[in-house]
């Protein structure tokens, strides 16, 4: 469920809710900068989605839609090990580029993810965590070892919707700014 509370964005969970929902943007960006901070509970896994496509053969955003991942990385059990699900990480397909931890769990992080003509980079906390052009023989290669490899049109458009991410923790969101490049 989301809410609006003291000028954040918020990702509230309901035990007794099991559904989820991705929030998802009017328009849609191509050549874009956003800037957002993100908050998230202890052990908490959630992000944000680009280029997503909304179209009723898609069940979900990440069906088309590469990730920013945000994570609790010093608690989390599940992602460990794994460079390319760690907070800051094109999630599932990218590992970070340069080392960079998130702040503990409940503080604020600043993140930014800026597109243009297809390239995407990702920052958390001043450092860049992910570049690489879209539809390149590495992105490519690297989607095809991916779980994401079965989502036909994942990773392949390089203008749709953004999507923060309803996931099983916490997250919390404010100071989202996008502009159009």
């Amino acid at each position: 469920m989301w809410k609006v509370e003291d000028g954040e964005l918020k990702c509230v969970q309901i035990p007794s809710n099991l559904e989820h929902a991705d929030l998802v943007t009017d328009s849609m960006y191509e050549n874009f900068d956003l800037r957002f901070e993100w908050a998230i509970e202890k052990a908490g896994n959630s992000g944000v989605m680009i280029n997503v496509q909304e179209d009723p053969k898609y069940a979900a955003t990440f069906f088309t839609g590469p990730e920013f991942q945000m994570l609790d990385n010093a608690n989390d059990e599940v992602h460990k090990g794994k460079p390319a699900e760690i907070a800051g990480a094109v999630y599932g397909v990218l590992p970070v580029k340069n080392e960079v931890q998130p702040k503990p769990f409940g503080e604020w992080n600043e993140s930014r993810i800026v597109q243009n003509n297809g390239k995407i980079t990702f920052w958390l906390n001043g450092v860049v965590t992910a570049d690489i052009l879209i539809n390149s023989d590495e992105w490519n290669e690297l989607v095809a070892k991916s779980s994401f490899h079965s989502y036909t049109d994942f990773g392949k458009l390089t203008k749709g919707h953004i999507a923060l991410q309803d996931h099983i923790d916490e997250a919390a969101f404010r100071a989202v700014k996008i502009k159009k490049l």
